[in-house]
């Protein structure tokens, strides 16, 4: 029996766990990367709906307080073509 057939079973074991661990930290990378986008998503998503609160309660204070004005004000002003529609 030659040295390499001696020494090639713990050879083999110490390939096989370096990529065992190889393999081991490559999916824990992922699995922090996936965790990371998700959070992140989470986080944005929570600003946007905050974003939008924020620019109802805006919009919806200035529609409460606006009075109405122009051609279509409460019914009035409707023109030609309302008239002849609601005739």
């Amino acid at each position: 029996m030659t040295p390499f057939f001696g020494m090639f079973p713990v050879f083999f074991i110490l390939v096989f766990g370096l990529v065992a661990v190889a393999f081991f930290f490559s999916f824990r990378s992922q699995a922090e990367t996936r965790r990371d986008a998700r959070d992140n998503k989470v986080d944005e998503l929570t600003d946007a709906r905050a974003h939008a609160e924020r620019w109802i309660n805006r919009l919806g204070n200035e529609l409460l307080t606006s009075t109405p004005t122009g051609p279509g004000a409460a019914g009035g002003g409707r023109g030609d073509r309302g008239a002849a529609l609601h005739a």
